[in-house]
C-alpha cells in the first residue's frame, strides 16, 4: 500500500490537470513523441534501445524458456531499476517503424511503471477507436490537427474537445495496461534487462501491484497449456501456501475458483489434483507461484523446498517477492550480474496423465473483475492525490468504494481526499462532516490498518477535534510503533495542551 502523502494543509486552489502523454521526461529528452501520433519515433526509439541494451544487459534470455510472468516476478524480487527490452520477431502485427514487434518496459524498484511499444494497434488513437470513444473520421481529424499545430495527439484531442483531460487520462491508463498485458501472451522472443536511472514521475502510470499484474496478465492472457508445462515437474508435489505473499492476492478477491483452490491447498492437495481438468485453476496456480504465494513440497518427510522457474528443477528455489524479510534482504544483496536467469529443459505442452481443456486464457469472473477494477481505481486516486489533483482523486476513490464498499482503506482515502478537495473550493461544514463520518466508518471497517487511523487522525486534527485526533494517532502507534508522523503529531498536540 502507498504511504499517505504529507499532512500539510491542502492548497487553496486546484492546479490545472496536465495533458499526459505516454512518455516520461527521461524518454522525451531522447525522442519527442510524434506530433501527429504516428508512433514512428517511438518505434524507432524502442528499436534503438533494444540494440543499445545488447551489450549492457545484466539479465537476458528468451521467453520460450522463461515466460514474461517469471521475468516480471524475478525483477520484482531483485527490486531492479532499469529497462527491459523484448523482441517478438515472429509476431505478424504491423509496427509503426516497419521493424519486428518490440517493447521496452521501464522499472522502478522492481515495479513496471511504463511500457513503450512499436505496435500499431497500441497507439492511443487505435485504443480510442476500439473503445468506441472516437470514430475513424474523428481520429483522422485529430491527427491532422496535431500535425498542423505540432502538438501531441492527446493534447489535440483535448483541444478539439473530443476528450476531456480525465477521459484522456483513463485512455492512457488503458493503453499502458494493454501494452503490459500483451507481453504475457508472447510465447517466444529474446529479452534483455539493463540497470539504469529510475524513470521520472509521470502523470500517468500503470498503478498496479505485482499480484494484480500477475493475476490479470496470467489468467487473462497466457495459454493454460503453457502454464501447465512450466509446472509439470511438480505435479505430484503437495502445494503449500506462503501466507504473507498470498495475502495481497486474497485482498484482490480470487472468486469462486480461488476459494475452492485455497480450501484444497490448506487440506494438503497435490498440484495434480488441483489442476486436472481445469485451465482456470492451472492459470491461477501459475500466477500464485510466480508471485511466491505457493511453493511445492516433495512427497517425503523432508522439509519443504522452493522451486525457481528460472533454474533447473533440481535446484532449491530462493524466496520470491513477498517472502520473508531475511530472504528478501539476502536476495537484494546479490549483484544483478550474478542473478542471471537460467532455463529449464523445455517441457512438452501435452501431458499424458492430465486433461486440461484447450481454452487458452479464461475470463475473470465478475467478482474478481470488480475487485481488480476497484484496486486499479484506488491506485489512480493515490496517484492523483500525490499530484494535488484532489477532485480527480476524490472521483477515483469514490468509484473504488462503490465497487468495494467493504474496503476501509479505500473509504479512508476517499474521506481524506474529499476534505482536501473541499479545502480547494472553500470547504463547507457539510464537506468536513462527511469526511469525518467516512473516516470513522473506515476505522470500523478496517480497525487493524494503521493507514486508516492515520488518515482519520489528520481529518480530525484539521477539523479541530483534538481529542479524537490524539486517539487516532495513538491507535496508529499501537499498530505501527515507529510511525514518525504519529509520534510528531502527538508531541505537537500534547505540547499545545
Amino acid at each position: 500500500r502507498p504511504t499517505p502523502p504529507p499532512s500539510e494543509p491542502p492548497p487553496t486552489s486546484v492546479p490545472e490537470p496536465t495533458v499526459a502523454v505516454p512518455f516520461d521526461a527521461t524518454t522525451a529528452e531522447l525522442v519527442a513523441p510524434d506530433a501527429h501520433g504516428s508512433g514512428v519515433r517511438e518505434g524507432r526509439w524502442v528499436a534503438q534501445r533494444f540494440e543499445t541494451l545488447r551489450d549492457a544487459a545484466r539479465l537476458q534470455g528468451d521467453l520460450e524458456e522463461t515466460p514474461f510472468a517469471i521475468v516480471l516476478a524475478r525483477l520484482a524480487e531483485l527490486r531492479a531499476t532499469g529497462e527491459l527490452a523484448v523482441d517478438a520477431a515472429s509476431d505478424p502485427r504491423t509496427t509503426t517503424d516497419g521493424g519486428p514487434v518490440r517493447k521496452v518496459v521501464r522499472f522502478r524498484a522492481g515495479v513496471p511503471v511504463q511500457v513503450l511499444s512499436n505496435v500499431h494497434e497500441e497507439r492511443l488513437g487505435q485504443v480510442l477507436v476500439r473503445r468506441g470513444t472516437l470514430d475513424a473520421e474523428a481520429l483522422e481529424a485529430s491527427l491532422r490537427y496535431a500535425e498542423q499545430h505540432g502538438i501531441p495527439h492527446g493534447e489535440a484531442l483535448v483541444r478539439m474537445e473530443l476528450l476531456d483531460a480525465r477521459a484522456l487520462d483513463d485512455a492512457l491508463h488503458e493503453q499502458l495496461r494493454m501494452r503490459l498485458f500483451d507481453l504475457f501472451s508472447w510465447r517466444t522472443g529474446p529479452f534483455r534487462f539493463a540497470e539504469g536511472p529510475p524513470p521520472r514521475p509521470q502523470s500517468v502510470g500503470l498503478e498496479m501491484s505485482l499480484p494484480e499484474m500477475l493475476l490479470r496478465g496470467v489468467t487473462g492472457h497466457l495459454d493454460a497449456r503453457l502454464a501447465l508445462a512450466r509446472l509439470r515437474s511438480w505435479l505430484d508435489c503437495a502445494v503449500q501456501v506462503e501466507e504473507d505473499a498470498l495475502a495481497p492476492f486474497e485482498r484482490l478477491g480470487l472468486g469462486e475458483t480461488g476459494g475452492w483452490v485455497l480450501g484444497r491447498l490448506r487440506d494438503g492437495a497435490t498440484l495434480r489434483e488441483l489442476v486436472s481438468g481445469s485451465a482456470e485453476r492451472a492459470l491461477l496456480l501459475f500466477a500464485l507461484w510466480c508471485g511466491g504465494a505457493v511453493h511445492f513440497r516433495e512427497p517425503s518427510d523432508r522439509e519443504p523446498r522452493r522451486r525457481d522457474a528460472t533454474r533447473q528443477p533440481e535446484e532449491p528455489e530462493p524466496t520470491r517477492a513477498g517472502g520473508d524479510a531475511a530472504g528478501d534482504e539476502a536476495t537484494r544483496a546479490v549483484p544483478l550480474e550474478t542473478a542471471a536467469l537460467g532455463t529449464e529443459p523445455r517441457a512438452t505442452v501435452a501431458t499424458e496423465t492430465l486433461e486440461v481443456p484447450d481454452t487458452g486464457a479464461f475470463r475473470l469472473d465478475a467478482d474478481l473483475e470488480r475487485r481488480l477494477r476497484a484496486e486499479q481505481l484506488f491506485r489512480q486516486g493515490v496517484h492523483a492525490l500525490e499530484s494535488n489533483r484532489h477532485e480527480r482523486a476524490t472521483d477515483a476513490f469514490a468509484a473504488a468504494c462503490e465497487l468495494a464498499p467493504d474496503e476501509g482503506e479505500f473509504l479512508a482515502w476517499l474521506a481524506y481526499s474529499r476534505l482536501a478537495s473541499g479545502c480547494d473550493a472553500g470547504a463547507a461544514e457539510g464537506v468536513v462532516e462527511r469526511a469525518r463520518e467516512e473516516a470513522e466508518r473506515a476505522r470500523r471497517l478496517s480497525p487493524d490498518l494503521p493507514t486508516v487511523h492515520l488518515l482519520a487522525a489528520r481529518i480530525h486534527e484539521a477539523a479541530g477535534e483534538v481529542a479524537r485526533a490524539v486517539a487516532a494517532y495513538r491507535r496508529v502507534l499501537a499498530l505501527r510503533p515507529d510511525d514518525e508522523e504519529a509520534v510528531a503529531a502527538l508531541r505537537r498536540l500534547e505540547a499545545a495542551g
